[in-house]
């Protein structure tokens, strides 16, 4: 039995093309747009290709490539991370430089059946809507994205399938139509959030917009609760000996923390404060008065 470390798992392309070509998403566009992607995986699972090659590639319009990959984030496939090139021509993640092309993680460690059933929307409220590129000009204010594209398409129709983008139709607000939850998405972010954001493993590489707009919908008991249920959470899946973590905004969306309903937060400690004034000479009179001596 050898004591040397185990290397890292490494992820070849015909093992990402495999999953994307396995996942049933219902959206012809979605599923070749994904699987050509996956063509240029790296060992960690993700990929470095811009939105021309991959509309070269589909034969899609860039337009509908960029409405797919969106479509895909949001049912939990991928994740996008901004990218720049600095000066020397270096990519970073740290907004130095020039835009450039996102970097996109396949999630290939999340359950396949989650993702399809983000697709067919068999989750309560499932998000349809797509947020701006972060290219200025990519997306004008004229130009609104299909909620549910290609949703009832059959696989073997030739209709749609050209390069040009598909119908759309104004976008829904994140609030998906709840009276009173567009005032509450204007408010500043509940306290319990960010310290929440911040615990979930994989967070860099998840959309942090997308678990906010799902955490402002908790009434504020059940916020205080999904903070408090990531540490069971996190411990029980190291008990099971998983690696896979959901995306925080699906996590959030199946109210798993539900399952943990004697989770609790730990007390805050108390307030320290400078005493003066009046507080402060009080307190040197009792201990002059607890100096002296005792008479009998």
């Amino acid at each position: 039995m050898t004591t040397e470390k185990r290397r890292a798992r490494r992820i070849a392309a015909d093992e990402a093309h495999a999953w994307a070509r396995n996942l049933r998403l219902n959206n012809p566009h979605a599923k070749l747009t994904l699987s050509m992607a996956s063509l240029y995986v790296d060992g960690d699972g993700y990929c470095f290709v811009s939105i021309p090659t991959l509309s070269d590639d589909t034969e899609l319009s860039t337009q509908t490539v960029r409405n797919r990959l969106a479509w895909l984030e949001q049912i939990g496939a991928i994740a996008r991370l901004p990218q720049w090139i600095d000066e020397y021509g270096r990519r970073n993640g740290e907004c130095k430089g020039k835009r450039t092309s996102d970097l996109i993680r396949l999630m290939l460690d999340v359950d396949p059946d989650v993702i399809e059933a983000a697709a067919r929307g068999e989750f309560e409220g499932v998000s349809r809507e797509v947020s701006p590129m972060p290219q200025t000009g990519l997306n004008p204010a004229s130009e609104t994205v299909s909620p549910a594209p290609a949703l009832r398409q059959p696989y073997d129709s030739a209709e749609g399938l050209n390069s040009e983008p598909e119908p759309e139709s104004s976008p829904k607000s994140p609030s998906r139509g709840r009276e009173g939850d567009r005032e509450d998405l204007q408010e500043s972010e509940p306290a319990d959030f960010e310290p929440a954001w911040q615990s979930w493993p994989g967070h860099q590489a998840m959309r942090r917009d997308l678990a906010l707009a799902e955490f402002r919908l908790l009434e504020p008991d059940k916020q205080r609760l999904c903070r408090a249920a990531i540490v069971p959470f996190v411990e029980m899946l190291k008990r099971l000996k998983r690696d896979a973590v959901p995306n925080f905004h699906l996590w959030i969306r199946q109210r798993r923390f539900e399952e943990f309903p004697s989770a609790r937060l730990p007390d805050p400690a108390p307030e320290r404060r400078w005493i003066d004034g009046y507080e402060l000479a009080g307190l040197q009179l009792a201990a002059r008065i607890g100096s002296r001596p005792l008479r009998l």
